[in-house]
């Protein structure tokens, strides 16, 4: 499992100034581990063995992400290395905050749900001729009744997530709000992870190639592949980007306006922010709405329940006048 965010934008920050200082990359990767101690010296001791630095790659195993360690690997062989590195450091400090704001924005939706299976099953406890009659046994059945099957839908969503992540990022793409992150995620990161292959000196057509195979959305990939074929037949990208709707027409002008001029990496890099800030803005728009519709519901339970006290309350002052 790749390491978190933070994790990975704090050791990058540090091994790039290390090698920024001309000190040797076993010391550098030693020295700037910290909480990534464990695959720098992975990677370290791999090298000081007289392994390549590719090799060193291999061994951290899974605690580097696939695209990162395609771009590092790439910055390595023309010695860009430290740039990449910063590059990606400013990507996963980004991503950290997305995914901070992400769990903050499910604190009240959880308060809310948990608050409203702590109060409904109170009104099954009362008895309209002897009152509020407690009963732990009940009310614990009440509560379980609520919070078990929420539990068991977050369960499944997030191992669900986890174990097929295309198809959850094709589920959550038609859902409002969700959807417009999800999409402006993806192409943000497209952007970003095209542009770091760029920059270390791959190929159009292997960066279109690495890309197909790196992105959670369908359509993306195809189009991608799609790209890769038009640059492996010698013709630029750019004139074939319009032909598919899923690279807005912004998207597709400046990427041949940067082909035009020779500055593609920079251009997508530029792309890439402003499509995560066009996530991050959907992103703010989902923290709103669903919430606001959760706390719609449990409001009308609670004023369902409000409304069941009180007729079963009318009904027993309508018997006792009788």
């Amino acid at each position: 499992m790749p390491l978190p965010h933070r994790t990975l934008a704090t050791w990058y920050t540090l091994l790039s100034q290390q090698l920024d200082a001309g000190v040797t990359m076993v010391e550098a990767l030693r020295l700037s581990g910290g909480a990534a101690a464990g695959p720098a010296n992975a990677i370290a001791g791999t090298i000081a063995r007289g392994g390549s630095f590719d090799n060193g790659l291999r061994a951290a195993g899974r605690a580097l992400p696939l695209p990162d360690l395609l771009t590092i690997s790439a910055a390595a062989r023309i010695g860009r290395l430290p740039a990449a590195l910063r590059s990606l450091a400013e990507r996963h400090a980004r991503l950290h905050t997305v995914k901070r704001r992400i769990a903050m924005a499910c604190v009240y939706p959880v308060i809310l749900v948990h608050l409203g299976a702590a109060l409904f099953p109170l009104a099954g406890l009362i008895d309209w001729q002897k009152g509020f009659l407690w009963d732990p046994v009940a009310y614990a059945r009440g509560v379980a009744s609520i919070l078990v099957p929420v539990w068991t839908l977050a369960a499944l969503l997030f191992f669900g997530t986890r174990r097929w992540p295309n198809a959850a990022f094709a589920v959550g793409s038609v859902l409002p709000a969700i959807g417009g992150f999800l999409r402006s995620q993806a192409l943000a990161d497209l952007a970003f992870t095209l542009s770091g292959f760029v920059a270390s000196g791959v190929t159009v057509s292997d960066a279109w190639a690495a890309v197909a195979t790196l992105t959670r959305s369908r359509r993306l990939r195809r189009a991608s592949l799609a790209m890769h074929a038009v640059a492996e037949g010698g013709r630029p990208p750019g004139d074939r980007l319009g032909e598919w709707s899923v690279f807005p027409t912004e998207f597709t002008i400046r990427y041949r306006t940067a082909e035009q001029t020779g500055q593609l990496d920079r251009s997508l890099a530029d792309l890439s922010q402003d499509y995560q800030q066009r996530a991050d803005r959907a992103l703010t728009a989902t923290a709103l709405l669903y919430p606001a519709l959760l706390f719609m519901i449990v409001a009308g339970g609670v004023v369902y329940a409000v409304v069941s006290i009180y007729s079963g309350y009318l009904r027993m002052l309508t018997k006792m006048a009788e």
